[in-house]
């Protein structure tokens, strides 16, 4: 008889996706957040979110707090290695909340995000909690009057500069 194999080893749990195992549309509501799930982060993101951080007027905000944590916690990697199911700056991704209602937005930092809609700010409650998850995992986002929402990471599209290498892996 074969050893049974798991579905991640511990060294991989950045972010990973805890997958029911009934269909979506059977389990009805979305899963919990993981706890120990461990975001990733490019090293390029990680700069930029780091001087956000210390330029945070308020550090009571829970949006603050949610990027703190998430930069104190994270897996830090070269832009070229980060897995493409990964929410980076510049990502498009797709999401829903509880109310069932599917959103497209580019992860951005405020100053980069456009005023059309498409760009979701990771001074937003939404896009704190999106960054550095992974596709199919569910986040929650501490929205700033204390009220939790859970988000369903549906499918991410890496910027194009994080899926061009060079010939040393890193990105261009």
């Amino acid at each position: 008889m074969k050893p049974a194999v798991p579905r991640f080893l511990p060294q991989d749990r950045f972010r990973s996706p805890v997958i029911s195992s009934l269909p979506d549309s059977i389990a009805g509501a979305i899963p919990e957040p993981d706890p120990d799930a461990v975001p990733v982060l490019t090293s390029r993101d990680y700069s930029r979110l780091k001087a956000l951080a210390r330029l945070w007027r308020d550090s009571g905000d829970p949006v603050h707090q949610a990027l703190v944590e998430t930069l104190g916690r994270c897996r830090v990697m070269s832009p070229g290695a980060v897995p493409p199911s990964i929410v980076t700056l510049g990502a498009r991704v797709t999401f829903v909340a509880e109310d069932g209602v599917p959103e497209e937005q580019i992860l951005a930092v405020p100053g980069d995000d456009g005023q059309d809609g498409s760009t979701l700010s990771v001074a937003t409650p939404a896009g704190a909690a999106l960054l550095g998850a992974a596709a199919r995992q569910s986040v929650k986002a501490v929205e700033r009057d204390g009220r939790c929402t859970i988000l369903r990471i549906l499918a991410v599209r890496s910027p194009p500069w994080a899926r061009a290498r060079d010939k040393h892996g890193e990105s261009s």
